[in-house]
């Protein structure tokens, strides 16, 4: 983790450093900081470890996970954050990976330009050591451990026409680190989203991106899925969706959370991987002083514009993938949470080798410093 924590404190003091000389000039009164730093750990237990279709390889694990905050609250002046997050999975049975773990460093400065405008930076980085399903977009692999590093650096700029309406523009360029035998890539590409706010704080927003993925030593498929040696591959991604996110009561107790989605990617050369994306999210959450409770639900269904279940075979590819997560939490004593969650997830297709499904259940402790 040596290098995901300087990375971070890169992020930090580059931030910071906007705001010194050149930016606004604050006085220390307008300065409004806080912070939070959590603890938590837990055992638990996964009864298909690696997501295999024929083989489920069972295993007890114990969990360790933090997160940590430091935010500039934007009283005269611009808004600033860092946010760390990392989780650590140990495996006590032997399954062929030892562990699983993901850490998430993300910082972001929020510039007001009068009334109406603003602009501002966010990066982000991640680091991924997982057991991660990539049949969507690979064509000989399924679930493998996945390893890498992403950093995302995103401008952008926003207008708020009223209280209630806002337009931003964003322009994320990402560049992926992966371990073979994925290829590493950059993404790119712009995102523009109208959003309304309403009732006690809710919003609805609509929005529409354009991704192109550039690998770096990636070869195109023939329609069969045959190598086409010389040539370089690229993605094409059209991404709309639409997010509400409503408060019922005006205490803002209970929460929807509700988005949907449709991708269409076509490739740049035969549209072995062209499919639609068709996706659906439904989050409901409770909160009072004590309790949390949150049940969500995550559904994708893709369908292959040219893929095959297999060269032989007339029958296009499809694809329905399918997470279900319940999660409740109880305050024992001011600073001190128990929780447990479980966790169901699903792979249902045409091809049997994309088939699997698993289950997770976790519970522990949650502490705030």
């Amino acid at each position: 983790m040596g290098r995901t924590c300087r990375f971070a404190l890169f992020l930090f003091s580059g931030l910071l450093s906007a705001l010194g000389e050149g930016g606004p000039k604050l006085s220390e009164e307008s300065l409004l900081w806080d912070k939070s730093i959590n603890l938590r750990g837990g055992f638990g237990f996964k009864d298909n470890v690696l997501l295999s279709p024929t083989q489920n390889q069972s295993s007890p694990f114990s969990a360790f996970g933090f997160d940590a905050m430091l935010i500039r609250l934007p009283i005269n002046g611009p808004q600033f954050y860092v946010f760390l997050s990392g989780d650590d999975y140990r495996y006590l049975e032997e399954v062929g990976v030892d562990k699983e773990q993901t850490f998430i460093a993300t910082s972001k400065l929020q510039v007001p330009l009068g009334q109406a405008w603003e602009t501002g930076l966010e990066l982000q980085y991640i680091f991924q050591n997982q057991v991660f399903d990539v049949s969507t977009t690979e064509s000989d692999l399924t679930t493998i451990r996945l390893k890498g590093h992403g950093i995302k650096g995103t401008p952008f700029l926003a207008r708020k026409f009223s209280e209630a309406w806002r337009l931003q523009l964003d322009f994320p360029v990402t560049r992926q680190y992966l371990l073979e035998p994925l290829d590493d890539y950059w993404d790119i590409g712009p995102k523009l989203a109208l959003e309304r706010r309403y009732g006690h704080r809710s919003s609805i927003s609509m929005g529409y991106a354009f991704d192109w993925r550039l690998y770096d030593r990636r070869a195109q498929l023939d329609s069969f899925g045959a190598l086409q040696r010389g040539t370089s591959l690229d993605f094409h991604m059209h991404q709309f969706e639409l997010v509400d996110r409503h408060y019922w009561d005006e205490k803002r107790r209970w929460r929807s959370d509700t988005k949907l989605g449709f991708e269409q990617n076509a490739d740049n050369g035969s549209g072995f991987f062209d499919y639609h994306r068709y996706q659906l999210t439904e989050q409901l959450r409770y909160t009072t002083e004590s309790w949390m409770l949150r049940g969500q639900v995550r559904l994708n269904f893709y369908d292959y514009q040219v893929q095959r279940v297999d060269p032989a075979s007339a029958e296009k590819r499809h694809l329905t993938t399918l997470t279900a997560n319940v999660r409740a939490e109880r305050k024992l004593l001011k600073k001190l949470r128990v929780f447990a969650e479980y966790e169901h997830e699903r792979n249902l297709s045409n091809r049997e080798s994309n088939e699997y499904s698993a289950n997770m259940v976790l519970g522990g402790l949650d502490w705030e410093l």
